[in-house]
């Protein structure tokens, strides 16, 4: 691969760009009935990242997306990357004050937008606003009275008017600032994460050579916008020529058996969930003869536990391939990977693998020295495609990527990632939970402390304690 490709293909959205002009008359997205095409998804995207820079936006501006639309949403993120500009999805689903929190610890130039969100803003905005936010709503013209917030918030009238296909012609820097995601933070406050270009870039080429996908390749969307997880369900089939298969209605992905009727009738090829998900599927009944156009599950976020797989395996045997991701926000996506095998039904819970092309891992003790096979340590990943670390929190930062002890290269950072794990006889990781009072809930990092800390606020609430079940 030459270099220019190389660099290209760091930049996520120039990489969907050149697969755009191969494949402008196929289907890029489907949603019920809603479709809409490769040529169609690129000339949104172009006008959006052309709009964006007409009203200054620049490399560090923060665009934030609140839709539930999963076409508005992609077009949201490729636009913005068009525009040099770093995107954060956030869920429509959220409380009006966590989404507030949010937006004060990164707060957003811009805000792609509903109008029935419009309405909302006064729950939603922080209570000082650095600069004036600039509105866009996508599916009405949005009203300039927006109860009363003429001083925090500009509405761009023009917006559904704009029209300007052409590429913006922003060239990105594959390490700069590209996009926002949050976590729970052991603080009781949310953690920013600022994500890079070529961290997605590396994440995406990776599955796309692991599982053998090409053009057409149609790929579940289920997981909520708002965790960097769901970029694997965009940017996996729009590289390749693929379809982003979402359903219509988001309840739908808890519910077992209609959730198996939906990737059965949408011919998914490719379903990524976190294994919470899996098991309402294994839960159900499961009939052999559907799910047929199933190649690959792929699943991250969560213990994926033996019983599980045994369920599966049960009724398609070795006919879907399954595969155990592993990795964290800060060092984008996932690192680890296992390709669960024959016999592995027995095991209690699945490895999580060994670390994927572009990264490495330590096993080290409390005193950080190296533990031997089998022993129990902490888990540090190494990898030049980790995020930037924490938006605007330098401290944080340097708190979980630290020199690697094995390095006399101060610029040589690890992650530490506070969970714990062992290694295995045939060299493969093994989870073991976390060190801290993290906890996951279908997925998600959820600190105990953020939800003591919410509860404790609430009127005739003295002291709460938060416990997993």
């Amino acid at each position: 691969m030459s270099t220019a490709t190389s660099i290209k293909h760091e930049q996520i959205h120039e990489w969907f760009t050149e697969t755009a002009s191969l494949y402008p008359t196929q289907l890029a997205i489907e949603c019920g009935e809603q479709r809409l095409s490769y040529g169609e998804l690129l000339e949104r995207a172009n006008t959006l990242g052309n709009y964006l820079r007409l009203h200054g936006a620049v490399q560090g501006s923060i665009v934030a997306i609140l839709t539930t639309d999963i076409s508005e949403m992609v077009v949201g993120i490729l636009g913005t990357l068009k525009a040099g500009a770093a995107f954060m999805p956030l869920d429509v689903r959220q409380p009006a004050g966590r989404l507030r929190k949010l937006m004060e610890l990164a707060p957003p130039e811009f805000l792609i937008t509903e109008a029935q969100a419009v309405a909302r803003l006064g729950q939603l905005l922080p209570s000082e606003m650095k600069s004036r936010l600039k509105v866009m709503c996508v599916d009405a013209p949005a009203q300039p009275a927006t109860n009363g917030l003429a001083a925090q918030v500009e509405v761009l009238e023009d917006f559904l008017d704009y029209h300007n296909p052409a590429g913006p012609g922003v060239i990105s820097d594959p390490d700069q600032l590209s996009y926002i995601y949050f976590t729970s933070g052991s603080s009781g406050t949310p953690k920013a994460i600022a994500g890079r270009l070529k961290g997605m870039a590396h994440f995406i080429k990776w599955e796309i050579e692991e599982l053998g996908v090409g053009a057409g390749v149609r790929v579940s969307q289920l997981l909520s916008p708002s965790f960097d997880g769901s970029l694997r369900d965009v940017f996996l089939p729009l590289c390749v020529g693929g379809v982003v298969c979402a359903p219509e209605r988001r309840e739908q992905v808890m519910e077992g058996r209609g959730l198996a009727q939906w990737l059965d009738e949408t011919r998914i090829e490719v379903m990524h969930c976190v294994p919470s998900v899996f098991r309402a599927l294994v839960n159900e009944e499961l009939r052999e003869q559907e799910l047929g156009a199933l190649r690959y599950v792929v699943m991250a976020g969560e213990a994926l536990v033996g019983r599980d797989v045994r369920r599966w395996k049960q009724v398609y045997g070795e006919r879907v391939g399954l595969l155990n991701l592993y990795g964290t926000s800060e060092t984008t996506m996932a690192k680890f990977s296992y390709r669960v095998a024959e016999g592995d039904e027995e095991r209690e819970v699945m490895p999580i693998g060994k670390p994927m092309t572009g990264a490495a891992a330590y096993l080290l003790d409390e005193r950080g020295e190296p533990c031997g096979r089998g022993m129990v340590g902490e888990i540090y990943i190494r990898t030049p495609y980790r995020s930037l670390g924490y938006y605007r929190q330098p401290e944080l930062t340097a708190a979980v990527f630290v020199p690697n002890p094995f390095s006399t290269d101060p610029t040589d950072l690890v992650h530490k990632t506070g969970d714990m794990g062992r290694l295995l006889e045939d060299g493969n990781f093994e989870y073991l939970g976390r060190r801290d009072e993290q906890v996951k809930v279908r997925g998600a990092r959820v600190e105990l402390k953020e939800v003591e800390n919410a509860v404790r606020g609430q009127v005739g609430v003295r002291d709460v304690a938060v416990i997993e079940r």
